[in-house]
């Protein structure tokens, strides 16, 4: 679920190149979708940050690929902070 939900979001949505547009987004910054995805991705982290040891000891985050294991450190070290 975790690898589904968080890669999908930043991949398949935010990261979606523009079909004609080269260096463009699909979505741009001032999308209102977005906008709502970019807050679905921060509540996810949020709600990753605040079961991170369950996630960890259900191995959880093994899935997931470099990029988003890094986000997640990244978010979970800012919210340390």
């Amino acid at each position: 679920m975790l690898k589904n939900a968080l890669q999908t979001l930043v991949s398949s949505i935010l990261l979606r190149p523009h079909p004609t547009e080269v260096n463009a987004p699909l979505l741009p910054a001032t999308s209102h979708v977005r906008v709502q995805v970019e807050q679905a991705r921060l509540e996810l982290l949020k709600w990753i940050g605040k079961r991170w040891l369950v996630i960890r000891q259900e191995k959880g985050f093994d899935p997931l690929e470099g990029w988003a294991l890094k986000e997640i450190s990244d978010r979970k070290l800012q919210l340390s902070l």
